[in-house]
């Protein structure tokens, strides 16, 4: 991955380390994806890059498709990528950086979350951060076992209902995350506004407000997590597909949430 934060380094071998100097001329093309430079003298040359430039991301939705088919899309500061997760595959099908279309190489290529994921980190794509990215990316800290509940419940929920990024959810607890969740029941969406974690319900505000209140909707009580919550709401025919889900299914979309970690890094 190549973009306009991109950096050259040059080994040096008195010294064991990466410089950044004894480098002249470079020329960094985007859309070709090339780079070239002129060298001092012979070394092993790299491209640099911020591990966690896309971080936090600037938006990610994930939208159920039909029984065992979800779409996940997340939108960092450079790159926006789509995933499409059927049964226990998945593939990248749609990828640009800086709104330019990108890895042609992983595009539409079905395969399991680990050899997908290091893919992209191959091609210096980081969504996954690490136990100790929160030094480096400025987030508000959440309850790391509350989210992996969290993002449990939504696995299971995923064929069938739609979640997304909320700006709301830097204004809650350590135990709670603000998100945005609508019913499946065709390609229109019509976003209501959640508190899901120890405490869940469904609230009375919309993420377009200009002001946050944790009121609870009208006719809707608090429930122990979404899951719950969500079953309350849903259609009975709703109820009939979520049954059908497969657990391959529900074990890969949980892997891409605890490992790309939305709630927190958005």
């Amino acid at each position: 991955m190549i973009n306009n934060d991109t950096k050259l380094a040059r080994w040096d071998h008195s010294k064991k380390t990466w410089r950044t100097g004894g480098l002249d001329d470079i020329n960094i093309d985007i859309e070709a994806g090339t780079v070239t430079c002129m060298a001092h003298q012979f070394a092993p040359i790299a491209l640099m890059l911020d591990r966690y430039t896309n971080m936090p991301y600037q938006m990610w939705e994930m939208k159920p498709q039909a029984v065992d088919h979800t779409l996940f899309s997340i939108t960092g500061a450079v790159v926006e990528l789509q995933f499409e997760i059927k049964g226990h595959q998945c593939c990248l099908t749609a990828a640009s950086i800086d709104d330019s279309p990108a890895l042609p190489h992983l595009v539409k290529k079905w395969t399991t979350f680990c050899v997908l994921k290091q893919a992209l980190l191959s091609a210096g794509v980081n969504l996954f951060p690490e136990p100790d990215a929160d030094n480096y990316v400025s987030i508000v800290k959440k309850d790391e076992q509350v989210e992996a509940k969290v993002y449990q419940q939504m696995s299971l929920l995923s064929c069938v209902v739609g979640f997304s990024w909320s700006k709301w959810n830097s204004e809650v607890g350590e135990q709670q995350f603000v998100v945005q969740a609508c019913e499946h029941v065709s390609q229109q969406t019509s976003w209501e506004l959640y508190i899901a974690g120890n405490r869940s319900c469904k609230l009375k505000m919309k993420d377009s407000d200009e002001q946050f209140s944790p009121e609870t909707a009208e006719n809707h009580e608090s429930h122990p997590d979404i899951f719950s919550t969500m079953d309350k709401v849903l259609s009975e025919a709703t109820k009939q597909r979520l049954k059908k889900t497969s657990a391959q299914h529900i074990e890969c979309v949980r892997q891409w949430l605890v490992s790309t970690k939305p709630l927190t890094y958005s």
